[in-house]
């Protein structure tokens, strides 16, 4: 059968709580991260939260005899990378991508695409080998999941798949439509996202009376879970429990969408581990899922943060001065011997932030922290700039954008008429002054954007990168500065 799996066992698994997914459900889901985070019991605020809000029933647990709602369902949140899965953070700490759903700077149908796509095999979400496969797998031992799949060669987006197949029906005359069966015989069997057109081949012999079915053991629920999950997004419709189809916004859009399901299947776009610390890759997946990748469009129509929410104030013409003060920095940005917590949002009490500006002040508090620690003076102003930082003999002028990958150019230039009418409102313009451009989202090392900002302009680029600050600079004294040690 086409073609040989990669072990025996082999199944792409998903929660099976991803059905009662919604806008709304998904929503108030994460604004109770936001309310009770930090409160003491957070669970049972949380769940109190979710009943008062009439969002799921009330799930009495049978060890508890008490609702545990929050028990079940965080894992929806862990598993689309809004927050960090509390089994490696104690703390409920959001992600990026969870704090622009929560400001609603991305919408649902944005969030949902962009996580649907990205998805992949192996993550380090699902990671747990089950009983039934460790029997299967017999004297063979892996430390989890994602260490069996990485050695197996699986290095599969099945959302990307799905709709890879689909489209390739649809342009070979056939109904672009999948079935259950047809996942679970056919698409379910690739380890790759190349195998894509060998897998449309089968397919159409398969309808055509020409190939036979053979189901894989155990896929039966993963292959509907599947098609619930896509077609949450705008690209799929589910037509019946068992049979989902590519939508008429995926016939109108898809150039775009073929490109991003191109750059999506190469190998180099995909998470693995580095670590043999199994709790350290873990940590490294969420970081790597809930941070945008501006390399990867957003597909539906996007409504842009207002500008009215940029410190966009009118300066008097005949001043030059700008009024900067000592920057101050929450008191969890900064641990024990002067040392930066490691995570862009855990350095931050989201909650204390004005909706549609958390990540942007998020990561304003992240490069401050950063700055402080390495002995640098840092400085802002509310109305005009973000961070002035001087160190050793030399100045930094810092301005964060939070970004989509939508909006990226768009903002990119609207930083750089910012930073430079504040670097003109300087008083005593230094020699050694650097302009820098911040960015929350992961900014890949190819993008056209670096050799722009570092070479042509001679600034320095911060972004996101696996939960770290990421400095792309020529100076050595930038990245020394801004480099998280």
């Amino acid at each position: 059968m086409y073609p040989n799996v990669p072990y025996t066992g082999y199944s792409w698994p998903l929660t099976q709580h991803m059905g009662v997914v919604s806008r709304e459900t998904l929503y108030v889901l994460i604004e109770a991260c936001l309310l009770y985070a930090n409160s003491d019991n957070p669970v049972k605020k949380i769940n109190q939260h979710l009943l008062d809000n009439n969002v799921f029933s009330e799930n009495f647990r049978a060890d508890s005899g008490k609702p545990d709602v929050w028990r079940d369902y965080q894992q929806i949140l862990s598993e689309l990378g809004l927050i960090y899965s509390t089994q490696i953070e104690r703390q409920i700490t959001l992600t990026p991508i969870g704090v622009a759903f929560l400001d609603k700077t991305l919408n649902f149908d944005e969030m949902i695409t962009l996580q649907v796509l990205r998805y992949q095999y192996p993550n380090g979400h699902k990671v747990t080998i089950s009983t039934s496969l460790q029997e299967t797998l017999g004297d063979r031992e892996y430390n989890s999941l994602t260490q069996l799949q990485t050695l197996s060669g699986v290095a599969v987006r099945p959302g990307v798949l799905l709709w890879t197949i689909m489209h390739g029906l649809y342009m070979k005359g056939f109904e672009p439509t999948l079935t259950t069966d047809e996942v679970q015989g056919f698409v379910m069997r690739c380890r790759a996202n190349s195998d894509a057109p060998m897998c449309i081949e089968h397919i159409i012999r398969y309808r055509e009376g020409n190939c036979p079915l053979e189901l894989l053991d155990r896929g039966r629920r993963n292959s509907q879970d599947w098609l619930k999950f896509a077609s949450l997004t705008p690209l799929f419709v589910l037509e019946r429990r068992d049979r989902i189809r590519l939508s008429e916004y995926s016939i109108t859009n898809v150039d775009e969408i073929v490109q991003i399901c191109n750059r999506l299947g190469e190998k180099s776009t995909f998470w693995f581990p580095t670590s043999a610390d199994r709790r350290q890759s873990r940590f490294s997946w969420y970081s790597f899922f809930g941070t945008f990748d501006i390399s990867v469009s957003l597909i539906p129509t996007h409504n842009e943060i207002p500008e009215s929410l940029e410190k966009d104030v009118e300066l008097a013409s005949t001043t030059r001065n700008v009024n900067l003060g000592n920057y101050i920095p929450e008191p969890s940005a900064v641990g024990a011997n002067n040392v930066v917590g490691r995570q862009i949002i855990s350095t931050y009490d989201y909650s204390k932030s004005h909706a549609g500006r958390r990540l942007h002040d998020n990561m304003v508090n992240l490069i401050a922290s950063t700055c402080i620690s390495k002995g640098a003076s840092v400085y802002n102003d509310p109305n005009t700039i973000d961070l002035f930082v001087m160190h050793k003999d030399c100045e930094y002028l810092v301005e964060v954008k939070s970004i989509t990958p939508k909006n990226f150019i768009s903002r990119l230039r609207y930083a750089l008429g910012q930073i430079l009418q504040y670097d003109y409102l300087l008083d005593n313009i230094h020699p050694s002054r650097r302009l820098v451009l911040a960015f929350t989202a992961s900014i890949p090392p190819d993008s056209w954007s670096i050799p722009f900002i570092n070479d042509h302009l001679n600034f320095d680029l911060l972004s996101i990168e696996n939960d770290r600050l990421n400095t792309y600079s020529n100076s050595s004294d930038a990245k020394s500065l801004f480099g998280v040690a």
